[in-house]
């Protein structure tokens, strides 16, 4: 994919095997001995949680639903949470003949709050798989670390991520990289290539946690760098109705509330719904910046039959920035600038406006023993309209002024679109006395990013702007700018897709060992062409 300004010519379009995807084997060793293995055992079956122990149901329960509480830099007022009585706790003992039969089962992760770490994760193999059994590096980034931390945005997260550079790109986004590379992102397991190209990123408060994998993942992410991937999992509905929020006030005037509830819809729990919900106003310790944020997630669960579930969640983002912020210029002599740190180059009346919603529609269809069918849709739209005006040159060490000039303004307008399609069967079968485990599937991925930038018709010159006045340059009256077609313009229309088979084999070779077998057919396409203001055509 493409950011601003790059103008490069791409279009290629093969049907090959993944590179780095291709038919590959891992050997994994537990990550316990045996006799450590049969202790834990042992103290499960003497031992169980009491969540499991009052929620005994052939169907699983969620141990604990969310509350979140963001915790704010100064002062914060927070909102009673209220649960609704547990069932009577039956018996808290099992055998181990119940232990066993579940053993043979996909795990089950179902939230991952009141915790740092989490049993398991989706993003290596669409069900969860046990992280000792993962043969990468993979950090998970649970909902209680994120209410802990005070983490608000998906840049905050991935700060706390060994390994993981984050590059701002301005106010509202920012890109991230893993080993060299630029991480791509999926959806409750399912690609989507628009989740870290230079995006404004939804809020932390939808997500039940996030999980990132280094290294290739080409064999359920398609094409793609060395990076990895970032998993980002939704919120789910809960069985039983909690309520949860939080309202903080911080520095640099930080407003913030949000609310968390999930809840029942009928008598019999077969349908749920859970929303998260949130605003924000703040500053920033920068001048003229102001940023105000709303944001409202909705999921609606339903056990169509009891082998049939059906879930559906729409998540809008609206984010109006002013002044944004996209760093500090260099001085003439290739230095940092050592003035005050409030500093920002761009004026009071520019802006950065995003609007981002995203549907996300999922069945899932129980096939026989632990055996289940899942087809999952994911839409993904933004618009954005950005105006400031950048230094023209770099700035004089001794005086910290700098030139701008009407020709200096950015102002462009665009949308960011991707549509996902992924359609797997996974389950465990017997063979030799060893419990095994397939994944079959296939999957669609395409994004369109279209970027328009104006025609600048003034060419007003702007000499010696102090960097902590910068609103001393006036803003342009609108007859300076259109977007009409000429030899000059520039506009591009970015557009790829692809599509792939995968599968991926997990055979118990003895206890303890495991050979893992995967291999994955793409087609990936690409084009780039520049559209109006520029003359239409393919890029040179």
């Amino acid at each position: 994919m493409t950011q601003h300004g790059i103008s490069v010519r791409r279009r290629l379009g093969f049907s090959a095997i993944s590179h780095h995807a291709l038919i590959w084997g891992s050997l994994v060793v537990g990550a316990c001995p045996a006799a450590l293995a049969d202790t834990v055992a042992e103290r499960a079956r003497n031992h169980p949680s009491v969540c499991h122990a009052t929620h005994r149901a052939p169907r699983p329960v969620h141990c604990g639903v969310s509350r979140r509480a963001d915790k704010p830099l100064a002062q914060s007022v927070k909102a009673p949470a209220t649960v609704s009585a547990p069932a009577p706790v039956a018996a808290a003992s099992r055998s181990s003949e119940d232990l066993d039969a579940a053993s043979d089962e996909n795990i089950q992760v179902l939230g991952t709050n009141h915790t740092y770490t989490a049993p398991a994760v989706e993003v290596w193999g669409k069900s969860p798989v046990a992280l000792k059994d993962v043969p990468q590096s993979i950090s998970v980034i649970t909902q209680q670390r994120m209410e802990d931390s005070n983490m608000l945005t998906m840049a905050d997260a991935m700060r706390q991520i060994n390994g993981i550079r984050v590059f701002p790109g301005s106010t509202a986004n920012s890109n991230y990289y893993s080993r060299g590379y630029q991480l791509t992102t999926s959806i409750d397991g399912t690609p989507n290539a628009a989740g870290t190209l230079n995006n404004a990123a939804f809020d932390l408060s939808m997500y039940d946690r996030i999980e990132v994998l280094r290294g290739s993942s080409g064999l359920l992410q398609g094409g793609g760098g060395a990076g990895g991937v970032v998993n980002q999992v939704t919120k789910k509905p809960g069985m039983d109705f909690a309520a949860g929020g939080s309202a903080s006030v911080g520095s640099f005037d930080n407003y913030r509330v949000d609310t968390d509830i999930t809840i029942p819809l009928n008598h019999s729990k077969t349908v749920r719904f859970r929303t998260a919900d949130l605003y924000q106003d703040n500053h920033f310790f920068y001048k003229y910046s102001h940023s105000r944020k709303w944001q409202a997630y909705g999921a609606l669960e339903w056990d169509v039959t009891p082998t049939t579930t059906f879930m559906v969640s729409h998540a809008a983002q609206q984010q109006d920035i002013t002044a944004p912020y996209y760093g500090l210029p260099l001085t003439t002599a290739n230095t940092l600038w050592s003035g005050n740190r409030d500093a920002n180059p761009s004026q009071s009346w520019g802006y950065s406006n995003y609007m981002t919603q995203q549907t996300i529609a999922s069945i899932t269809q129980k096939l026989w023993g632990d055996w289940t069918a899942t087809a999952r849709a994911t839409f993904y739209d933004q618009d954005y309209n950005t105006f400031y005006n950048e230094p023209w040159n770099k700035m004089n060490p001794a005086t910290g002024t700098l030139q701008y000039r009407d020709q200096g303004i950015s102002k462009y307008k665009g949308s960011n679109t991707s549509r996902s399609a992924d359609v797997y069967a996974q389950g465990s079968f017997k063979l030799l006395n060893r419990t095994h485990h397939a994944l079959f599937g296939f999957n669609y991925n395409s994004y369109e990013q279209i970027t328009q930038y104006a025609n600048v018709n003034c060419n007003n010159i702007y000499n010696n702007i102090s960097l902590e006045n910068t609103n001393a340059v006036p803003q342009p009256p609108a007859s300076c700018f259109d977007y009409k077609q000429n030899a000059d313009g520039y506009g591009t229309d970015d557009y790829a897709y692809q599509w792939g088979f995968y599968g991926q084999l997990r055979l118990e070779v003895i206890r303890h060992l495991s050979l893992i077998l995967g291999g994955r057919v793409s087609r990936y396409y690409e084009k780039l062409q520049k559209i109006s203001p520029a003359p239409k055509g393919e890029m040179d």
